[in-house]
């Protein structure tokens, strides 16, 4: 995103389609007798995918994720993630555990981010979004 960073941290992303990659669940099952494996498949499943470590930045235009080294490492898929202002609908701030989720609706479905300091991130998005979209 070309546009001016208003604030850069460090967060979690829901990434729909995202996979470990073979080797890496192989190594799972070996160490754990498969219980890891069998939690992961079972999270993935409910929440349609798998939570990616990395940086989120928020831009005058919209958001922007990118996944730190060993997420890249160890997880297959899109990782990388853009979405401008014009095309969110919404911002909700939901209840997660030890950290809230930051939720933004669009036209294709929902993109949740997780982080500490969620609120007042939220908050910044939103000033971003309301400023973008006015």
């Amino acid at each position: 995103m070309a546009d001016r960073l208003i604030c850069k941290k460090v967060a979690n992303a829901l990434v729909l389609g995202v996979r470990l990659k073979p080797w890496v669940s192989f190594l799972l099952a070996w160490q754990t007798l498969g219980v890891v494996n069998t939690r992961l498949r079972a999270s993935e499943k409910r929440q349609g995918g798998l939570w990616v470590g990395g940086t989120l930045s928020v831009y005058e235009g919209g958001v922007s994720f990118e996944p730190n080294h060993l997420n890249r490492a160890v997880q297959e898929g899109e990782l990388v993630s853009e979405l401008e202002w014009s095309e969110v609908l919404g911002i909700n701030i939901r209840f997660g555990i030890m950290t809230h989720i930051i939720e933004l609706s669009h036209a294709h479905g929902a993109q949740a981010f997780r982080c500490f300091g969620a609120k007042r991130l939220a908050a910044e998005m939103n000033e971003a979004w309301r400023a973008a979209t006015a």
